[in-house]
């Protein structure tokens, strides 16, 4: 250090490791040599600043995948910090992919993410609504074909029973059945349902047969 106000790293300092293992990516790493400049964050704590050059949207990627790896979400206040950055990079991924759908295959471990979310959320006892809406329309920003698929593919969307009549078939609810009855009815906020409305306008109808129009009945 130089005067106890400069560090500089002597061995190279990993974070996100679990998470990049999770994602099977490189975890983010501040090499040998890397500068950085102490100051006092209150009278009795001081943050060292370190200056490196990162990609962003790794550390983004890293910090929502975070979530994984805490317990309590939903229910202990200290992770609602966790849960509202969350909300706030897949929202911003959802936006971007939107405006900008050529990118859409580089957010790839986003749209991953956000299923996971939706697949393992929906059984909490106070499921994350607000995050679980950003994650439908994560993955909305996908063709809406696409989409519904992926949204299928991991329990989310209501679906219809087989039957020899369609009078007799009855409707699963899955995962969104249960958060509108359960979560949003009672408070009465609905922003998974907004979100789940917003993917039905985008449907285009002439793709709207076999299970699509089945899955497309039952909500």
């Amino acid at each position: 250090s130089d005067g106890d106000t400069t560090w500089v790293l002597r061995r190279p300092r990993v974070l996100y490791r679990e998470e990049a293992r999770r994602l099977g990516v490189k975890p983010f790493t501040l090499p040998v040599g890397t500068r950085g400049v102490v100051f006092s964050a209150s009278s009795r704590t001081q943050t060292i600043s370190w200056e490196v050059m990162y990609s962003a949207w790794d550390v983004l990627l890293l910090e929502t995948c975070s979530l994984l790896g805490q317990s309590g979400v939903g229910v202990d206040p200290s992770v609602t910090y966790s849960v509202k950055c969350a909300t706030s990079i897949i929202g911003l991924v959802a936006t971007v992919m939107r405006h900008f759908p050529a990118i859409s295959p580089s957010m790839q471990l986003f749209t991953s993410l956000s299923l996971n979310f939706l697949q393992r959320f929906p059984a909490l006892l106070k499921p994350p609504i607000h995050l679980l809406a950003a994650c439908v329309d994560c993955v909305s920003a996908l063709s809406a074909q696409e989409a519904w698929k992926q949204l299928s593919s991991v329990g989310f969307l209501p679906y219809l029973t087989e039957s020899a009549s369609l009078e007799n078939n009855e409707v699963v609810p899955a995962h969104y059945g249960q958060l509108l009855t359960m979560c949003e009815c009672p408070v009465g906020q609905y922003p998974i349902t907004m979100a789940m409305l917003n993917l039905l306008q985008s449907v285009d109808p002439s793709l709207s047969g076999g299970a699509l129009a089945s899955q497309q009945l039952a909500c």
